[in-house]
């Protein structure tokens, strides 16, 4: 649910007749309102235009589907035994960006980071991860997690990006921040920057779930903040979607060449 369009607006417009270059290049151009916020940390950046890339580049333990269902991600199964205890069953293929394998030693420090007042985590509260207790090593692909408190969303909670699991020597190497590094096994890796111009996100091959698989080679995301300007360059194909707002409605309703998307 939040790989392609997840913590987007609410209001989209899209080429319905897509250029020739979208299906010889594979490459899906958006254009988006806003530059990057200050980087692509999943656990201390919050700004909408961080996180659209932010939410390919990352997995969480778990998802939700599009009626709100919790559904495995990083964790293949897990199972409560008691009302603050979770025990959560790793998929066993994961590679990071970096080709290292992702553990269970991945995720306690994931949540360990999350949980350190040092890092400024916006995961560290109630509404995330802040009444975990404690995070154990089972085995190389169990976790178990205690919360101080029962707390029935819990699990739904887990699916936010500020839950990510990040590669702890991609963290290190960049001394304690991922504002400017790929941490994730996403399906797509960090590209090139290019602040108030563009950001790539490019598709990562050994991405673990099949059905999941980046369904572009890349992902260019165009600032271009003046709304007029978005819309211009969709009319003329220069990109295939943008980030919208409700006042474009009237201008586009009868062009047949473009898709409105709500949600």
């Amino acid at each position: 649910m939040k790989k392609l369009f997840a913590l987007a607006l609410a209001l989209i417009l899209a080429l319905s007749l897509l250029p020739a270059a979208f299906a010889e290049e594979n490459v899906l151009r958006y254009g988006v309102d806003a530059d990057a916020a200050g980087g692509f940390d999943p656990h201390t950046i919050s700004a909408v235009a961080s996180m659209r890339m932010i939410g390919q580049m990352y997995n969480t333990l778990v998802d939700v589907d599009e009626n709100l269902n919790v559904i495995p991600e990083l964790a293949t199964s897990w199972e409560q035994p008691d009302d603050t205890t979770y025990i959560f069953h790793l998929a066993e293929n994961v590679t990071f960006h970096s080709g290292r394998k992702m553990t269970a030693e991945d995720v306690k420090y994931s949540f360990d980071r999350i949980l350190d007042p040092a890092t400024g985590a916006l995961g560290n509260s109630s509404s995330y991860a802040g009444d975990i207790d404690t995070v154990e090593v089972v085995d190389d692909y169990t976790v178990k997690i205690t919360l101080k408190n029962i707390n029935a969303p819990f699990l739904a909670n887990l699916s936010s990006s500020y839950c990510s699991i990040v590669d702890k020597d991609v963290v290190e190497a960049n001394d304690g921040s991922l504002l400017l590094a790929d941490g994730g096994t996403g399906p797509y890796t960090l590209g090139d920057w290019v602040p108030d111009n563009s950001i790539t996100v490019k598709a990562y091959p050994d991405y673990f779930d099949e059905a999941g698989k980046a369904t572009f080679d890349a992902i260019e995301f165009y600032v271009l903040t003046d709304a007029s300007a978005r819309l211009a360059a969709l009319r003329t194909g220069a990109v295939d979607l943008i980030v919208a707002d409700t006042a474009m409605l009237d201008l586009v309703e009868n062009d047949a060449n473009i898709q409105t998307i709500s949600y």
